[in-house]
Order: structure tokens, then sequence, then C-alpha cells
């Protein structure tokens, strides 16, 4: 029997490759889906590839943004080697595990983007899903860190400086009595490194992680406190 993988990639980087070696696997955002995808294009339950007599299928499970085989949208299908899925953001390949290089770690790969929490599923369009294939079939998807705040709205930091205050300059408005028009930045200084900077007052100081900070490297994870806002940092 063909030993058969699938490997999920975010953008162009490769999260996980997983051989099935079972009946069914589930995708989802839920912990509980064997192929757990931390997204909120992600329904909790998406999807799931089954395997009988021989036959790979998969089926969508009702979810908000559909399952595509090969940029066409299914709600069923049997699966061959080559195929591509999209769920949300994500793309996963039917491949054999001949036609990989063969020093691929073949095991399960945890990434950040793997963990799950409690967020809310948004619907794409179709002018954002097209553009999201597009993205796919160039490979220039890039990945930008994401601040959560205290709602779970999500926001991309696509900029080199990013300005947060109550200023109509600030990327990211936060009101409040002692907060200033730039209350705090955060500046790329690397490939994949980001650096918080304070402006705060006294009265108002910023904290990342409890503690009061004028400057601190930011890791994924961190939670950045400014006025009664809550601001998690996901690299």
């Amino acid at each position: 029997m063909r030993k058969l993988l699938l490997v999920v990639t975010f953008g162009t980087n490769v999260i996980e490759s997983r051989r099935i070696d079972k009946d069914k696997i589930t995708i989802g955002r839920d912990d509980t889906n064997d192929i757990v995808l931390n997204n909120p294009t992600i329904s909790r339950e998406h999807s799931e590839i089954n395997f009988s007599d021989g036959i790979i299928s998969i089926k969508d499970l009702g979810s908000a943004n559909g399952t595509f085989i090969n940029n066409v949208k299914m709600d069923e299908a049997v699966l061959d080697i080559g195929d591509e899925i999209i769920v949300g953001k994500y793309m996963i390949k039917l491949k054999s595990a001949r036609s990989l290089d063969p020093e691929l770690d073949l095991s399960f790969q945890s990434s950040e983007e793997g963990k799950s929490t409690d967020i809310e599923t948004f619907r794409v369009d179709d002018k954002t899903r097209k553009q999201m294939l597009e993205r796919y079939q160039s490979g220039k998807d890039i990945n930008f860190p994401v601040l959560i705040l205290s709602n779970n709205k999500q926001i991309k930091v696509t900029e080199d400086i990013f300005l947060i205050g109550k200023g109509s300059e600030s990327n990211l408005r936060i009101n409040g009595s002692f907060i200033k028009d730039v209350h705090a930045k955060i500046i790329k200084i690397g490939a994949t490194s980001y650096k918080m900077i304070s402006m705060g007052s006294f009265f108002s100081p910023v904290r990342v992680n409890g503690k009061k900070t004028k400057e601190k490297i930011l890791r994924h994870g961190d939670v950045i406190e400014i006025g009664g806002e809550e601001i998690v940092f996901n690299l």
C-alpha cells in the first residue's frame, strides 16, 4: 500500500506533515481534531478525510468558509495524489511519501499556528478568497504578526512602525484619560523580530506580561497592557 501524506502549509511555510495512518482524519480549529488549524477562517469542525478500501475522500462538515479541492468548492470529493485542499488560509496537499525529500520529518510538527484559542469564526467573501488563492499560487503569501484584542478582534501588524494610541495617526486606536496620541510603538527590527517601545505616562504605563516596560523584544504570546486594554501579540 502506498504511504500517503497530508502536507499542511500556511503561505510558504510547511507547518505539518502527517501520514494517513487511520481511517478518518479530522481538520478544524478545535484542539480535539487530528489536524488543528488555529485561525478564525477555520471552523471548529471544518472537514474530515476518510480512507476506505484504498479510496481517500474528503467531506466538508458544514464549515463557514467551505472546503476547496483544486480551487473548486466541494461538499465531498474523492482525492488523488497531488490534489490541493484549501481550508481557510491553509493549503493541504495529498502526496506520496516517495515524492518528498527523504530527510523531511514526517512526524507531527507542532506550530504556534496549531494552538487552539477561543475565537469566533469569520466568513471570507469571494473577493478575499480569490486573493488568498492567488497568493497561494504565486507563493507570495506573507505572514505578519497579529494583535488579538480583549474583544477577540484581530489586527495585523503590516507596518514597520506600528503606532498605538488615541491619536488619528495611530494604527490601533485606544481611548482613555491618560492615553497619549502615540502611547506605544511596535517596531520591526528584523525579518521576524519586533520591539515594543513605550511612550506612556506615569499614570498609564505600558505593561508587558504584567510588568512595567519601556522597551521589550516581543515574543509570541506576550500580553501588552495599555489603559484597560489587553493585547496578545501573536507572531
